[in-house]
């Protein structure tokens, strides 16, 4: 497929999908799930005026 005629909201998906890339165990470029994980959780955090990141009532 030519990425050239893909439309722009498509190549904002992939590209965010390259940028995520692979679980821990593969060995697919960008940064891994549980790193995309924490930093959704820091963002959340911050946003409801917290410090620390807490899971499941775990610290």
């Amino acid at each position: 497929m030519d990425m050239n005629e893909f439309s722009t909201p498509t190549l904002l998906v992939l590209s965010s999908l390259m940028f995520i890339g692979a679980s821990p165990n593969s060995v697919g470029g960008g940064i891994r799930t549980t790193t995309f994980a924490i930093m959704l959780l820091a963002i959340y955090n911050y946003a409801r005026g917290k410090n620390s990141i807490k899971v499941f009532k775990r610290d």
